[in-house]
Order: C-alpha cells, then structure tokens, then sequence
C-alpha cells in the first residue's frame, strides 16, 4: 500500500437500459489521504479523461467493478494502471465460510460486522440516490480497512484487471438474428402449442400444454427410471435435474430441451439491446471456483441449447467458438504430474488413449474403427471427473454395474499418480481448512461446512481453469481481438469474415499460453468451430429442436 501516493475509492453506476452498452448515470470518488471528494454528474464526465489519478502511482478501489470499467470504455477513459474490486476480494478471504455467498459489498459488511443500514443486500446494491454515495464509499473505505492487510496484491490488480476484460466483452455483446427472434416473439404463444403437441406426442407428460408431474411419475415408473426427489418426497423437475438425467436416460433429452425452452415461449427473457446484440452481466468471481455465472435466463449461452441458434453474425461478419479440449482433464493431467494421463491428453483422442492404454483396444484404434469402446472410455472419463457412480455409468453406456465398476478401478489403477495426487491434496485441505489456486483464489472449510467429496477433488481443476479463462480474456482483450463473452471453457469472438481464419489462429495461441501459466508449461488443446455470415451458430445437441422451432417461426409469421 506504501507504493501508491493516491487511493482512490470510485462509485459510477450505470444508467444504461438493460441489454445497451453501459453508460454512467454519476460519479463519485474519494482519495484515502487527502480526503478530497469529486462528485460528477453525468454531463461533466465527457469532460475529464478521467478527474482523479488513475496512473501508476495510483490505486482504484471499486465494487461491481466490470460496471464501473464499462463506463470508463463509455467515456473512453483511460484503464487504471491498478484496480481492485473490494467485493471480489472480500470473497477471496472467506470463500466458503458462507454457504450462500457473492461479491456484492452489502454481503462482506455484513460478514465483516460492519453496521451498514443504507447499503441493501442484493446484487445491485449501488445507490440510486447521489446523497447516500459518499456514506456507501464510506462503507468501501471502512472494507478495505478491515481486509487491507490480508489482501494479496499483485493477484488482487489481475483480478482487478480481468475486470476490464469483462467489461469489454460485456459491451461488445453477442449478434442476435433479430429478424428470426422477433418473429419468434410474435407468435411465441402459438408455436409453444404446437412444439408441445410436436415433442409430448411420444411421452405424454403433458395436460393443456401444462407440464403435468403425475402423468410424469406413470412414465418413470412404467418405464423402471429412478428420479431425484425433492426433500418432500416430490419429483424434483427443475431444468437443471432433467439436464443432468438427460445423461443417464438419453430418450428423455427432447423433454430436456422443450423443458429448457418453455420459459422463453411464455415471456420475453433474453436481454437484448437496441443494436441486436445479447448483453447480460458475466458475474465474474460468482461462484465458488471463480468461474463466471451469468444469468441462466439473461445470456444467450445460459437457456435451452436449441436457442443459440438465433446467434447469427451480420453480414460480412464471422464468429467463432473456441474451447479448451478436454480442458478439466488436461488440467488435472498436468497438476497431478501423471505421465499415462499425460500422454492420453496430448494423444489426439484421449478417450481411445486410455482404451489403448488399459488393452481394451488396439494400438491402431481410431474414431471410426471403435466408435462404441470410445464411447464407453469417454464416459468413464467424465464419470470419474463429474462423480458419476457405476450404476449411473452403467445406464448411461448400456453395461452391467460390475462392467461399470470394473471402469472406474481401470481409470483409477491406469492413473494412479492422478488418484495419488487427489487422494493428498483432499487430505491437505481437511487438515488446512483450505484450497488455493496458483493465483491465489481461496476456498476455506469451517466446522459447519458440509463435505463433498467431489467438490473438494474437482476445486484444482474447476478454479485453475478458471485462473486460465481469465488470463486468455487479459491477453485477447488487451491485443484487440473482439471478444464477444466467455462460455464456461470457450470463448466467443466476432471478426470479419476475411480476419476470422487469423484470428482464431491468434486466439488459440493465446490460451495455450494462458494454459502454460498456470500449469508451468503445460499446453492445452483447443477446437474450434467458424460461423460465416450466412450461416448461424449451431450446437448439435440443440439441432433437432431447432429444426422444429425454426419451422414453426416461419409457419406462424407466414399467418401473420
């Protein structure tokens, strides 16, 4: 802290609509030493660049910091050298230790027992009134007071850094074909009808287009399908439970779409602007591994996979999806120092690597010659990783549960420096009380904390993938690349159609070296799919359901 001759604590609200590039409604900041106060309306702000030091000598100290950096790109203000958002980093310190928990400043008063009777609990917790500002910085300065010490600097400004990474990708946005998606909204009543009449002929869940729970119960169990239940003893039908029994009862996975989609064919959810383009907040530092998590409802990437096909680039636009490549398994390759899990990551198929490996295939195998023992490796992968259990795996690849189990001892006795390397850090964190990623980002346990077992062993993956997503977003954002938003390990980025091929090229080369940061050397891979203006985004999982909404759009806006 003595390195800096000014410490600037800054609140600016957006006043933006939802959906629009962010725009500040005020500004207010106060320096720590001087205890100068500015206090700007929206009018002067075109006026400075900005009116408080942001160079090196300098600290900013925000919350909700992306909203803050959007209005600075708004104003075309210069990023501050050093940046740090005191939500964010209040949650660093006691990651964990509050089951429901977030980045908002209300959240760290309240756990810091700091009497704060004008700052809301809630997401948005920014005042609207420009009176109440200077009590609510007060509130950041008395934070900051508090945690100050236990603060990791150089990783704080990363973090502090990333934010503007988030805050570009948020006001680029993600193109909508708004020709398809407002005739989508017109007749949205109509084409809920019939998608249901279309996707509930072979199951007959439903009663007057309504999603009915006993004719649902007589399925499964005419059908012999074991379901999760509520803690009431009902069938638990959230979105996200038939997502993940999808998996498990693939005939099931039209209900899992339709399911995912009705909430759309009911009220306008997406969040568009005026200019076509999907913005939701990304929510950095959301969840307990630091991954973003931006509305389920809000973002484009958040609803029914079928949905992502009204993303279209405008004309003589390109976009591509870039994804780490069996990133999660790559990570724990390279962290646990495991040669036969590295060496099946760096094959080009890991999945038949570890078939070969364990002689459940020749050395030749391939994609297309063994297509059903890939399939089966693959899932014993993403059993192991996801804490999929035997009698899961079983029903999810056709074979018996001792067939399935004797999978799981294969992975385990084929990558036994892996499960060496789990198998101690899970005994560290019981005997610290506490993860850490390499870049610092905490996760604590308390006597209260319930254990997971496999939360615990999935956290080095899930929060150092996180660690890898963020430096990739730095390098790409900072160099110009238009990065349209993040997708759990993938990025979406926007170019001209004669640029995208150079681009995706950079891209990729970017997060390998993201990759090789954080696990010291290490390159992961990644694939990539280009969408060429005629052309929209596609996900094969959602194409069946796609085809059938986008004929019912046109069949109905043809009526209009």
């Amino acid at each position: 802290m003595k390195k800096y001759k000014e410490i600037w604590f800054v609140l600016m609200p957006s006043a933006s609509v939802a959906g629009d590039p962010a725009a500040p409604k005020y500004m207010v900041a106060k320096e720590l030493y001087s205890r100068k106060i500015i206090e700007k309306s929206q009018p002067d702000l075109n006026k400075y660049n900005p009116p408080f030091s942001t160079g090196r000598d300098s600290l900013v100290v925000t919350v909700n910091a992306s909203e803050t950096l959007g209005c600075f790109l708004k104003l075309k203000w210069y990023r501050p050298v050093n940046l740090i958002d005191i939500g964010v980093e209040a949650r660093c310190l006691r990651n964990g230790l509050v089951e429901k928990d977030d980045c908002t400043l209300s959240s760290a008063l309240y756990y810091y027992n700091i009497e704060s009777e004008k700052v809301e609990n809630s997401l948005d917790n920014i005042p609207t009134q420009l009176e109440y500002c200077i009590e609510y910085i007060q509130y950041m300065i008395s934070l900051h007071a508090k945690i100050e010490d236990d603060i990791d600097y150089p990783r704080a400004l990363l973090r502090g850094r990333y934010q503007f990474s988030v805050a570009v990708m948020e006001r680029n946005g993600i193109p909508i074909d708004m020709d398809k998606y407002e005739k989508f909204r017109a007749n949205r009543g109509a084409i809920r009808k019939q998608l249901i009449d279309d996707i509930d002929a072979k199951y007959g869940f439903f009663s007057n287009h309504e999603f009915n729970k006993a004719l649902f119960s007589q399925y499964l169990h005419r059908n012999k399908m074991a379901w999760p239940k509520n803690d009431s003893g009902s069938l638990n039908c959230k979105i996200e439970t038939f997502k993940e029994m999808a998996i498990i009862y693939p005939e099931i996975s039209d209900l899992w779409h339709l399911k995912s989609l009705l909430p759309h064919l009911k009220e306008n959810r997406l969040i568009i602007g005026n200019d076509g383009r999907n913005r939701s907040p990304l929510v950095p530092f959301k969840s307990k591994t630091s991954r973003n998590q931006p509305s389920s409802t809000k973002h484009i990437f958040g609803n029914s996979v079928c949905l992502r096909s009204f993303i279209r680039p405008a004309e003589g636009r390109a976009i591509a999806y870039i994804d780490w490549a069996q990133q999660e398994f790559g990570i724990a390759a390279a962290l646990s120092k495991d040669q036969k899990m590295i060496d099946a990551y760096s094959a080009c198929d890991p999945y038949l690597a570890f078939a070969i490996q364990v002689g459940s295939a020749p050395s030749m195998a391939s994609k297309e010659s063994h297509p059903e023992v890939r399939a089966i490796f693959k899932e014993c992968i993403l059993a192991t990783q996801y804490g999929m259990g035997a009698k899961k795996l079983a029903k999810r690849v056709g074979i018996s549960p001792s067939e399935a189990s004797e999978l799981l001892d294969y992975h385990k006795s084929n990558f036994a420096q892996f499960w060496q390397w789990s198998d101690q850090s899970l005994k560290q964190i019981m005997v610290n009380n506490k993860m850490q990623t390499k870049m610092g980002w905490n996760f604590f346990l308390n006597e209260k904390s319930e254990i997971n077992d496999r939360s615990l062993r999935n956290f080095p993956m899930q929060a150092n993938a996180a660690e890898i997503m963020r430096f990739a977003c730095i390098m790409a954002t900072e160099i110009g690349l238009k990065v349209c938003t993040t997708v759990h390990d993938a990025l979406l980025i926007e170019s001209p159609i004669y640029q995208i091929d150079d681009d995706v090229r950079l891209t990729q080369k970017l997060m390998r070296q993201a990759g090789e940061i954080i696990l010291d050397g290490f390159q992961l891979k990644s694939d990539v799919q280009i969408f060429r203006c005629p052309e929209r985004y596609s996900d094969d999982r959602g194409t069946k359901t796609w085809n059938k909404l986008n004929a019912l759009i046109e069949k109905n806006s043809g009526n209009n």
